[in-house]
């Protein structure tokens, strides 16, 4: 056994700094944040080469003495507490006690700063762990903290990172919260002398809103507000706005961005039923607590944060939301449709429906043959006999049945010698429109169909570095798109296989989805049927919608025509059966 060492200190810097310092953006949060704690009302980020080359923050924050200065590198410094007790009750960003030397430990360091009354300024110089000595400098009042060459020293560090834009990608989005969470602060973000991100910081949320999100999202953010022992203000996005992912959630805490799976699950208990599954809201939402009642201690980066009385705050917040999305039960008279009884003759087949209008298709197929999606196992030329009886078997369920109507506008109801079938529309539809579009899509992945009036797509500076980032894939999909200057395109071409679908919102699932995947390795045949499903799930005809003879018609032949007829494409039953022998033994014939 070797004997037990005391680490020289860069060593033990360095060791330390794998635990501040993971990537790029560590940097610049741990400096952002110091700048916002010495009271800075602009802050400035400048990057280089994703973080790697170059990352300085300037700040017109309170500045530094030349004793802080040199106090301030060195292990175990912080002027935000004093003993242990501080640290249930911090009201700034946190404990940084260990972000300048270990940020030094793996980067060339220097700063320089000026007190607001000092004519003059200071640069302290940290090489190799060394505190040079303080030179005179003329700069301007507050502070600049300059990180180059990040990991020059630490190689095996480095070649975890993923690219530039990966990297700057990362930083965007760090930096996009910090102007949600401070509206009162102007930011700027640039990258290679390029603007990423400006914000005004005249301490309007909507405008800070409008700086990350754009113009297109911010009007469709609604106000919520709530005064009571917490005080709950901010914005959500209306129903119609809606998300592939939750990364668009951002609940700040006193200031402070956290993770909360708890506020999570309030936010889409308030929005069950008004949004389809597996999309989510737009959420930017301030909660000023008493900071006795929560713990941000239980995540070595506090991005997590344990709330000590969940359910009083889940109660505000839900009241907070419900003042802007009524509950349709409690202010809309409910109504009960009819049950609707066409004429029970059984529908024919191979009949056009010209008043189909639920479920004409938006574009041409290439043919209207039964649907085989990829993936699924086509039949053999020579079908063993089990084969044909299953299909067989499949035909007389659909052609043998004679429509009795409609219950509550939800299910249609039919019968055969066999018995009673109950089949849910909305997921009868869900399964045709999924085999229509996994065909097209099969039989031409890559085809374009340019549009006659370009549409104009404005994204975050986040999305603008994935669709950049992934450019070759997204065209590999079909589609066709212009840089218009800063994080604007111009959609030119769309897939031919999504021809008349909403390619806009397809387009950005893809792209959040591509920059959201970590393994750089995202399968895209997975990718595209996820998206398929969104998309069949909401061209679907819902609940509650009343249908002509014709539509039902159509969708028995349609069914008829599916490899798969009996499930959706979650997996949810679309027709269940009650057999004429149970309908016998319920009214004791049997």
């Amino acid at each position: 056994m070797r004997e037990i060492k005391v680490l020289d200190p860069q060593t033990a810097n360095q060791i330390a700094a794998g635990e501040v310092v993971e990537r790029p953006v560590s940097v610049v949060k741990e400096l952002v944040e110091n700048s916002i704690d010495a009271g800075a009302t602009r802050i400035k980020i400048s990057i280089r080469e994703g973080g790697l080359k170059l990352i300085q923050v300037g700040d017109n924050g309170c500045g530094m003495t030349v004793s802080d200065m040199l106090m301030a590198p060195k292990r175990h410094a912080t002027s935000k507490i004093e003993n242990a007790e501080d640290l249930n009750s911090l009201h700034t960003l946190g404990f940084r006690g260990e972000a300048l030397p270990s940020i030094a430990a793996v980067s060339k360091l220097s700063v320089t700063s000026r007190l607001g009354e000092s004519a003059v300024g200071w640069q302290v110089v940290i090489e190799n762990g060394t505190i040079n000595e303080p030179v005179e400098t003329g700069c301007p009042s507050g502070t600049i903290v300059r990180a180059e060459s990040l990991f020059y020293n630490t190689p095996a560090r480095k070649k975890f990172l993923k690219s530039a834009a990966t990297e700057l990608g990362h930083a965007s989005d760090m930096i996009g919260r910090m102007i949600l969470s401070h509206p009162d602060i102007a930011f700027e973000l640039e990258h290679e002398e390029k603007n990423i991100l400006k914000s005004p910081g005249n301490g309007d949320l909507a405008q800070a809103i409008f700086a990350v999100y754009g113009g297109d999202i911010t009007r469709k953010m609604k106000k919520i507000s709530y005064h009571g022992e917490e005080k709950i203000i901010g914005f959500v996005s209306s129903p119609e706005l809606t998300r592939s992912t939750r990364h668009y959630y951002n609940f700040f805490v006193n200031g402070r961005f956290v993770r909360s799976p708890e506020l999570a699950a309030i936010l889409e208990e308030a929005f069950y039923t008004r949004i389809p599954a597996k999309r989510y809201p737009v959420a930017v939402i301030h909660f000023t607590l008493d900071p006795e009642t929560f713990d941000v201690n239980v995540h070595p980066a506090k991005l997590e944060i344990k709330f000590r009385n969940l359910p009083a705050l889940k109660s505000s917040f839900i009241q907070a939301l419900d003042d802007i999305f009524r509950r349709p039960a409690d202010v809309i008279p409910g109504v009960t449709l009819p049950f609707t009884a066409p004429k029970t003759q059984p529908i024919q087949r191979g009949k056009d429906y010209p008043d189909q209008e639920i479920y004409q298709e938006k574009f041409q197929l290439v043919s209207e043959e039964p649907v085989y999606p990829q993936k699924m196992e086509v039949l053999p030329s020579r079908e063993s006999e089990q084969v044909r009886k299953q299909e067989a078997e499949k035909q007389q369920v659909f052609s043998n049945m004679k429509v009795l109507g409609q219950l509550e506008g939800t299910y249609i109801l039919a019968s055969s010698p066999e018995g009673i079938y109950i089949i849910d529309q909305h997921a009868a539809h869900e399964r045709i429109r999924f085999d229509k579009i996994k065909k097209a899509f099969c039989a031409q992945p890559s085809e374009t169909e340019y549009l006659a009036v370009p549409g104009v797509i404005e994204l975050t500076p986040q999305q603008a570095l994935w669709l950049i980032n992934n450019i070759v894939t997204i065209k590999d999909l079909g589609f066709i798109l212009e840089h218009f200057g800063e994080n604007t395109f111009l959609l030119r071409g769309v897939p031919r296989w999504n021809s008349g679908g909403n390619s806009e919102e397809l387009l950005l699932a893809i792209v959040e989805k591509l920059g959201n995947d970590d393994s750089e390795q995202l399968q895209m045949d997975r990718l595209v049927e996820e998206e398929l499903f969104t998309m069949a799930c909401k061209s679907a005809v819902k609940a509650n919608r009343h249908l002509t003879e014709a539509d039902i018609g159509y969708l028995l032949t349609q069914l008829e025509l599916s490899n798969n007829p009996y499930s959706c494409p979650h997996g949810r039953p679309v027709l269940i059966k009650i057999t004429r022998k149970e309908i016998e033994k319920r009214f004791m014939r049997s």
